[in-house]
């Protein structure tokens, strides 16, 4: 729910000071400038978190003010409690051409975001509005306005569903997989380390608030860093503090494991957890639903999958531990004990990378070391995991530095329905391919906020069961891949950041990168990060069906940036999608698609690729899905690509349409393409702005977008720019981009997107916000 001042409100326009109140309740605050209409708004500053675990009933009082002619000083604060702070929260100077200089009235704003959990607000209450002119206010007078939230649903206490992922795995030309069967060898019987181990180095940055209108895509995702969450401790709460021993849960005689307060606590029960390294592996099981587990307010809490190994003995240009009593199972695929594919579409390891697969995992310092096949292999940098020997082998001395090797393959396996996760890390854990996560989602209506998750050997977080949510989460610098989901109906994934992924370099194919969701009816994927990804950022693959892709952030990813692949019914709309190694957005074999209002340039070959092949839907395979083949036919058809800005110089075509199966032209798949931003850095990069499949014949080229509108009757209100990069670094529109975008008539938005973006309906903009 967003709440908001106005000031100097006149017919040109007006400041806004917004208040945001996410679900999790956290309030941020930030300012704004709408020139005209909303259509036309610029984000002055980036949210700042006011407060933390806001509930309903509780107020915020907020104090906002303008000054100032030749430059506007814009100064707003907020705060819960009966003290103001200080020091303004937000303060902006606005000197530009487009700032408001004159005197205007005052006004109130509210706006229930599309976003939120049904029933989550009934009602925003605006108390004690004071308004002065500036020369009478005082720097700590009582507030403008105080926005409270409303009160929140409660949830429904649905039964548990199937604890495994689809036993059956598929695989089709373009590396489609569903889930495998998962099997949990972790066990809860480690020691737990007292104290702090060594921090481990992924901190998230997130978790303040959503990707909006005026605010950039994914500028948000991530979680907080571990300890710099604060939910309150109920006081029922069963507490766990890493080295205590002999306790009952009490605050004062906590647990010395998560594990063992989780066995101790009821369904719909609060596990808090202190501050400190827990070395083992947790489950939540079926029987305890509902329950909350969570970090203790602002403390450190990390599950760590690794030991620290100190017996180390130089043998020649070598140093050995010996003792290591560790071996994993490295079944390259979902199915344990299965060889790879051979089939080059199929296969799950590169050539180059063979032990990809191999658990192990050891660090010195937060410095990771590779893993070789032998011990003559084993030179600075890199380690020998010695089964035989019971032993493992490192090149680079250790002398005066931790250093740290993965014993424990799972982290923590949700199986009650309807628990929370919150407020804590995971890192460092060795699980093996088939184990599919080293954070599972089981049941349904699982919720996960400011949740890190960072260098485990292959999946950070995976889920199949439904409703699952996932917000501010970060999983990043895993060995295969950010997150995972097949069959997780009514997914959200919200403000959250996958990054880094694919350390161990996987194939790209079948399933590698940031996030890769198969299977599942009803997607929500919002404002999110997922960017640097060894391979692919974003895929949904076989028999996706009404999902939305909106605001996030899918820059310089190795492979592909977006794949949507024989799947139906998706909206791409408001990211920035840039920088990658193959297609920005490819789009294969999946119909009912929607692209609006994308920032999509610098990727190495087509900025949008759509392909159409011979695969088809059965009412077999749907059946496993409870899907019906009509609806999810697996055909690229009735394809809408309007008010985007497509930049390239790699490949052959900016937007290309292709039929492998020579039998339909691309007009038979009915697209309606306009009101686009084309760019190509000279007229021979690449050389077509346009390739459109012409069924058995050769397909049509376009040198420009003019051509193409005359032939086609695309792309009338279109406009192709040739030289200077119309997007900046940030994928902002350049100055090039600016005067591209005033020879272009943006179509207006329809309210089904415009209320995913959180604009109004009518909206005319080029390109991501």
């Amino acid at each position: 729910m967003y709440t908001g001042v106005q000031l100097r409100a006149t017919a040109d326009g007006y400041y806004q000071s917004t208040v945001r109140f996410t679900p999790g309740g956290t309030v941020t605050l930030s300012q704004s400038r709408i020139n005209g209409s909303t259509s036309n708004q610029k984000k002055l500053n980036r949210d700042v978190v006011i407060a933390r675990d806001v509930a309903p009933g509780d107020t915020v009082t907020l104090e906002t003010s303008a000054s100032g002619s030749d430059s506007v000083e814009l100064r707003s604060r907020a705060w819960t409690g009966e003290t103001a702070p200080k020091d303004w929260s937000v303060a902006t100077t606005d000197d530009s051409g487009d700032r408001l200089d004159e005197p205007g009235s005052v006004g109130l704003w509210a706006y229930l975001s599309s976003g939120s959990p049904a029933g989550s607000v009934t009602q925003a209450r605006f108390d004690d509005l004071t308004v002065r002119s500036s020369d009478e206010a005082a720097a700590n007078e009582a507030p403008d306005a105080e926005p409270t939230p409303g009160a929140s649903g409660a949830q429904a206490d649905d039964e548990q569903q199937d604890t495994e992922p689809g036993a059956d795995t598929a695989a089709d030309t373009d590396g489609t997989t569903g889930g495998g069967e998962q099997d949990d060898t972790g066990s809860n019987d480690a020691d737990t380390d007292a104290g702090e181990a060594s921090e481990p180095s992924g901190q998230g940055t997130g978790g303040a608030g959503g990707a909006s209108a005026g605010g950039a895509a994914g500028e948000n995702a991530g979680s907080l860093p571990v300890g710099e969450a604060y939910y309150k401790a109920p006081a029922d709460a069963v507490w766990v503090k890493a080295g205590a021993s002999g306790g009952d849960g009490s605050s004062a005689r906590p647990f010395g494991r998560i594990s063992d307060a989780v066995s101790h606590a009821s369904a719909g029960g609060t596990v808090v957890v202190r501050a400190g390294s827990y070395h083992e592996s947790v489950e939540i099981p079926a029987s305890k639903k509902k329950l909350t587990l969570q970090s203790a307010p602002g403390e450190k809490v990390w599950l760590d999958g690794s030991t620290t190994l100190d017996n180390w003995t130089a043998s020649g240009s070598r140093w050995v531990s010996t003792g290591w009593d560790h071996s994993f199972d490295n079944s390259p695929t979902f199915a344990k004990g299965a060889a790879d594919n051979d089939n080059e579409h199929t296969g799950f390891l590169e050539k180059d990378y063979p032990l990809a697969a191999h658990p192990e995992q050891v660090w010195i310092g937060s410095t990771s070391l590779r893993q070789v096949g032998s011990l003559d292999a084993v030179t600075e940098g890199t380690f020998f995991a010695d089964a035989a020997g019971k032993r493992l082998v490192i090149g680079s001395d250790p002398s005066g530095a931790t250093v740290r090797a993965s014993d424990r393959q799972k982290a923590l396996s949700i199986k009650g329905a309807g628990s929370t996760v919150r407020g804590i890390g995971v890192t460092r854990y060795a699980n093996s391919v088939w184990q599919m996560g080293a954070v599972t989602v089981e049941a349904d209506d699982i919720s996960l906020e400011n949740v890190l998750i960072s260098d485990n050997a292959t999946i950070g977080l995976y889920a199949w069961g439904d409703n699952a949510s996932v917000r501010s989460v970060t999983s990043t610098r895993n060995g295969m891949m950010g997150m995972g989901a097949n069959g997780a109906h009514d997914l959200s994934v919200v403000e959250s950041s996958f990054t880094g992924n694919n350390t161990e370099r996987f194939t790209r194919k079948p399933v590698s990168g940031g996030l890769k969701v198969t299977r599942t009816t009803g997607v929500t994927l919002d404002g999110n990060d997922l960017s640097d990804n060894i391979t692919n950022g974003l895929w949904l693959d076989e028999s996706v069906h009404q999902a939305t892709v909106t605001a996030n952030r899918v820059v310089d990813n190795g492979s592909t940036g977006v794949i949507l692949e024989i799947s139906q019914d998706i909206t791409v709309a408001g990211n920035v999608i840039t920088g990658s190694g193959r297609y920005g957005l490819w789009v294969g074999s999946t119909g009912d698609v929607d692209i609006w209002n994308n920032s999509i340039g610098g990727n190495t070959l087509a900025a949008v690729q759509f392909t159409d092949d011979a695969r088809t839907n059965t009412q077999a395979k749907a059946d496993k899905i409870g899907q019906k083949a009509s609806e999810v036919p697996w055909v690229l058809q009735d394809i809408t690509v309007k008010n985007n800005v497509v930049s390239g110089a790699g490949g052959s075509c900016l937007l290309c349409v292709d039929d492998l199966t020579k039998k339909r032209t691309a007009s038979q798949m009915s697209f309606a393409i306009d009101s686009n931003v084309y760019h190509r850095f000279d007229t021979d990069a690449p050389s077509s702005s346009v390739r459109w499949a012409q069924g058995s014949k050769k397909p049509q080229t376009f040198a420009t977008i003019q051509q193409f509108s005359s032939a086609t009757g695309n792309d009338r209100k279109s406009f192709l720019a040739e030289g200077p990069a119309v997007l900046s670094t940030d994928a902002t529109l350049a100055s090039a981009g600016a005067t591209a975008a005033s020879k272009v008539t943006p179509s207006k938005l329809d309210p089904s997107v415009a209320s995913l973006l959180d604009v109004p309906a009518g909206t005319q903009h080029s390109g991501a916000w």
